[in-house]
């Protein structure tokens, strides 16, 4: 009676141990899966109460295996069901399989690469392994133990390359997603041989080296595709940046033609003028500047209105441009002012070109201008300010005003 008491309380004992060290491993996992879910940022799609369920789920489901025999093909098929209710989200069906395919790879792989160990070590079946409550639970710590340390290594490589490791959307990346589901199938055929009394060493060596195989496998191509993705980024970063250089620039070349482009006539700016008579001097260029006012531009306003005034600005520097060599450079200042700038090319020669088309403007029969000009010559290498000039030719230009009224 004795006797029987005390065999009652170590069964009891060994049911509280294994019942706890399920309860442990259950923890373990479930820390696994949320750090897994984490790393692979697919945890924010999942419901919370959706994950709590699966981790419930695997807990009843590590405590069944224990206390009854289940055969491992079924365990993993099981295994595989809450892994998918528990991971797969609506938004992105490619994505999630391949996270939980992976996942559960990762996991079955390691657990009968452990299990075959452990019936090598013990030169038993891996039935017996199985079967015996104590070898199970050792081997499911010992499971989680190793699945977390691999999960640590991912996560730290993901966060040292957050933008490249995570591409679902490359064609890379679909095909090993689609390769995920050949090592799903190598898994579960690895293990069906333990439903069945065979040789336990073969057996054992056989989930070993082809569990190894897969792990490795698995590293290989997810390198590979890593390396890939990697140099696909880069490219596209480079496109990417090339792009927005030329974009840049075309907005800067947009923003100088604005700063520089009277945009009523075509003319330059004032702006512009400046700058080039900056650098003309700067350089060491000699030219000659020359002042025009439009003589009738405010009759016109007065008595044709302003649209009539435009177009005449319009036509005035249309026909003007005509007439200028192509190094010279006109400008409107602003009203019915301008300026030319005739690089290499003295205060007579200017003098002449401009008074000979102001005779051909004035004597149009289609459309007549007139205008008054004054001409300054600045030297090469002037001290002089560019104010002094431009009072100079605008003096000059009143002269020749006054002088043809």
């Amino acid at each position: 009676m004795t006797w029987g008491i005390a065999r009652k309380e170590k069964i009891f004992i060994i049911m509280t141990m294994i019942t706890l060290l399920t309860i442990l491993a259950s923890i373990i996992y479930c820390y696994e899966a949320e750090a897994f879910q984490k790393s692979v940022k697919l945890i924010s799609e999942v419901p919370r109460y959706r994950r709590l369920c699966c981790y419930l789920l695997v807990m009843a489901g590590g405590i069944a295996v224990l206390f009854w025999y289940i055969p491992l093909p079924l365990c993993f098929v099981v295994l595989y069901l809450i892994l998918c209710i528990g991971g797969l989200s609506r938004q992105d069906g490619k994505k999630s399989f391949y996270i939980v395919n992976m996942q559960f790879v990762y996991f079955a792989s390691i657990n009968l690469i452990i299990l075959g160990t452990m019936a090598l070590a013990n030169r038993a079946d891996i039935n017996i392994v199985l079967m015996r409550p104590g070898l199970q639970g050792v081997s499911l710590i010992l499971t989680m133990l190793a699945n977390a340390l691999g999960i640590h290594l991912m996560r730290s490589i993901i966060d040292r390359q957050e933008n490249l490791f995570f591409v679902y959307e490359r064609p890379e990346f679909l095909l090993l997603g689609y390769s995920m589901w050949f090592w799903l199938i190598v898994v579960f055929v690895d293990s069906i041989p333990s439903m069945f009394r065979l040789p336990a060493d073969l057996v054992s060596l056989f989930l070993i080296g082809s569990n190894v195989l897969v792990l490795f496998l698995l590293a290989f191509f997810h390198i590979h595709v890593y390396h890939i993705t990697e140099n696909a980024y880069l490219e596209e970063e480079k496109i990417r940046l090339k792009t927005e250089e030329r974009e840049q620039r075309l907005r800067t070349a947009m923003m100088e033609k604005d700063a520089y482009i009277d945009y009523l006539t075509g003319a330059f700016t004032r702006t512009y003028a400046q700058k080039q008579m900056a650098e003309m001097m700067d350089n060491g260029y000699s030219f000659c500047m020359v002042y025009i006012d439009l003589d009738s531009l405010k009759h016109i306003n007065d008595e044709q209105g302003h649209i009539q005034g435009d177009l005449h600005l319009k036509l005035f520097v249309s026909k003007l441009k005509a007439q200028l060599r192509s190094l010279d450079t006109l400008s409107r200042l602003g009203g019915d002012e301008f300026l030319i700038l005739m690089p290499d090319c003295t205060e007579e020669e200017t003098e002449g070109r401009m008074k000979a088309i102001r005779e051909r403007m004035e004597q149009d029969k289609v459309y007549k201008i007139c205008y008054s000009y004054g001409v300054v010559w600045v030297p090469a290498h002037s001290k002089s300010d560019i104010a002094e000039y431009l009072n100079e030719a605008d003096r000059r230009m009143y002269e020749d005003k006054k002088g043809r009224r």
